[in-house]
């Protein structure tokens, strides 16, 4: 029988006709052709080049956690039955995937939110764009895009905020309508963003998945949480995951769409560019280039009807976020085409827009403010430096003129997005693996957004965030073609991707020694003076109704005046504005006229201190008394 060890056989004719019997033999598998083999070391030799220009990031103590682990799963019975699981997370079916995906997105919410209560971070806004985001958030969830200008422009401007001819957040409104409900429902401001970082892993894992297969899903989420800039703007009201979060929704919408060509599927990917384009339109860009293109070539053998159904479909999907966005440009700046961020730039920091415009060495913020005037003058080298050649030596080479954002920009992307750098040893072998329009599309994003960064004088850390997708998908292909040409080393590399993850977290990496012995910490500005005024000095010593009249502070990054409550400037229990020195007997008298028995108090940032000065009305006699004298 078939199902024996061994199998009789006839002899054929000619022989003594007795029955023998044939040994089996081992199954083989499929033969790897030598030019494979051949072509997977050379793209891993690249690889391996990649890794040894970056530099190595891996302690010693790190590395040696990680091989030992690789070496433990790699022992021949412990290696068949992980082989065994990953096979068949191979081949989960398109529910299991959903439910997987699902699963990943509330374990990292939940994940994030404990280890920032872990870390003791400062769950409010403090950093600049936060509270302006915070405060278009405000307005809108209360019907508005903005607001009158107070009466007393001058001692509420500061970073990022429009106070005349309108008040109002210069960003664009996409961030604001994502969080919106969240003043609403009255929630903490740390738990939607929370939430949509965790439906920003689950949309990763479930498109992962797609595209590789469960277990590199898996691998993806991990990674995804790994990323410490990822933790630290995980439960802030910010621009960057947003975006990601569109990004993600644009590449699965196009993916059903690419599947059926249903119009439902193009009106959600033009209402998903939409919202993106109305968050941040650069990054926008990277992702809506590709999937424009891919629906372009999708629709080539298709009737021009179907060509005017998908365009109409997108276009209307996209309308009602530009049609937003269009009377916002109107209403603060009288321009239909012209966005208040663009307003402001052209105002304030003269060249900082996306483009080539010729440095201007003369130019000076139009703002009487030190804080603005020293941000811009800390703003010139980099103006100084924009041109197209530079900006295209700057992907490779330092900046190497001091000011901060000196490492070439395929390095702070590496840094940002990979746990290791260690990584980019399979990234040549994944761009090998893009072998269809899907993969494609995906990767495609990450030149898209280099390109379109050419154009902008500065790139930060956090921009990578956006295209984590690409460089995730790219490198777990690597993995899944190593993986098919050996198991074994599939096996390991998947074991090294998990622990260089894993020993990526906050609460592992305590046990790794620190650069200039400094623990490490998510978020940012954890430890700032903003963050010990919000959370001690305040609450305990002012006493609304109030006025907090604040000095200017040593750095411009820090800016604490940010009125974001409900209603206008004179409706919060304590309003924040400037120390203006001789000026400040205006807001006193205004005050005064007003709401005599708010109390006024001056604080200095720099040495956290906060002294009371009296209420509007005692302030203001003091002052006719020193008049008459």
């Amino acid at each position: 029988m078939a199902s024996q060890s061994r199998q009789k056989t006839r002899k054929p004719r000619g022989g003594t006709g007795k029955l023998q019997y044939a040994t089996p033999q081992p199954p083989v598998g499929p033969r790897v052709s030598t030019s494979r083999l051949v072509w997977t070391l050379v793209l891993l030799n690249i690889g391996a080049g990649l890794w040894w220009l970056s530099g190595n990031d891996i302690p010693l103590l790190r590395c040696n956690i990680v091989l030992a682990t690789v070496a433990i799963t790699i022992v021949p019975g412990f290696s068949r039955k992980l082989t065994s699981a990953l096979e068949r997370m191979r081949q989960l079916s398109p529910p299991a995937r959903w439910k997987l995906a699902l699963g990943l997105g509330a374990i990292a919410s939940i994940y994030l939110a404990a280890t920032a209560f872990i870390q003791g971070r400062d769950l409010f806004p403090k950093m600049e764009d936060e509270c302006s985001y915070v405060l278009g958030a405000q307005m809108l969830a209360h019907g508005r895009l903005w607001m009158q200008a107070h009466p007393l422009q001058d001692f509420f401007e500061t970073f990022w905020v429009i106070v005349k001819p309108v008040y109002c957040s210069c960003y664009f409104l996409g961030t604001a309508l994502l969080f919106a409900p969240m003043f609403w429902l009255h929630t903490p401001y740390w738990l939607l963003p929370v939430v949509v970082s965790g439906g920003i892993v689950a949309m990763l894992a479930r498109i992962v998945a797609e595209l590789v297969d469960g277990t590199a899903a898996i691998l993806s989420a991990i990674w995804m949480i790994s990323l410490g800039m990822f933790r630290g703007l995980s439960t802030m009201v910010i621009s960057h995951p947003a975006m990601l979060l569109f990004g993600l929704l644009m590449l699965w919408t196009w993916l059903r769409w690419q599947q059926s060509r249903r119009v439902g599927w193009a009106l959600l990917i033009g209402a998903f560019a939409g919202w993106a384009a109305t968050t941040r339109p650069a990054d926008a860009l990277a992702y809506a280039i590709p999937i424009g293109v891919a629906v372009l070539l999708g629709l080539r053998d298709q009737p021009l009807t179907r060509w005017l159904q998908t365009g109409l479909a997108i276009l209307a999907g996209a309308a009602p976020f530009l049609m937003l966005q269009i009377v916002f440009n109107l209403g603060v700046t009288g321009h239909a085409l012209e966005t208040p961020y663009t307003h402001l730039l052209k105002a304030e920091q003269p060249g900082v827009a996306f483009g080539f415009p010729a440095f201007n060495p003369s130019a000076k913020a139009n703002s009487a403010l030190p804080q603005k005037q020293a941000y811009y003058e800390w703003c010139k080298p980099f103006l100084k430096d924009h041109h197209p050649f530079e900006s295209v030596a700057r992907l490779f080479l330092p900046r190497g003129a001091g000011g901060g954002n000196d490492d070439p920009r395929l390095l702070i992307v590496a840094n940002a997005d990979l746990p290791s750098r260690a990584l980019l040893l399979l990234f040549p072998l994944g761009l090998m693996a893009l072998s269809d329009r899907k993969r494609i599309v995906v990767a495609a994003t990450l030149p898209v957004f280099f390109f379109v960064y050419l154009f902008h004088a500065f790139f930060f850390e956090h921009y990578s965030l956006v295209i984590v997708p690409a460089v995730v998908l790219v490198i777990l292909l690597g993995y899944r073609a190593l993986a098919d040409l050996w198991p074994a080393a599939g096996i390991a590399v998947a074991v090294a991707i998990l622990m260089l993850s894993l020993t990526s977290l906050w609460e592992v990496k305590q046990i790794f020694p620190q650069p200039q012995n400094q623990p490490p910490q998510d978020g940012m500005l954890e430890s700032a003076p903003i963050g010990v005024i919000d959370r001690e000095l305040i609450p305990s010593k002012i006493r609304p109704p109030a006025v907090v009249l604040f000095k200017p502070m040593t750095d411009f990054f820090e800016d604490p005046v940010y009125n974001l409550g409900p209603g206008s400037v004179d409706d919060q229990l304590i309003i924040r504005a400037r120390d203006l020195g001789p000026r400040d007997i205006e807001i006193v008298r205004y005050y005064a006229q007003h709401q005599p028995e708010r109390m006024f108090y001056l604080c200095d940032p720099d040495n956290l201190g906060i002294s009371r000065l009296g209420t509007a009305r005692e302030l203001l006699a003091q002052f006719d008394r020193a008049l008459q004298k």
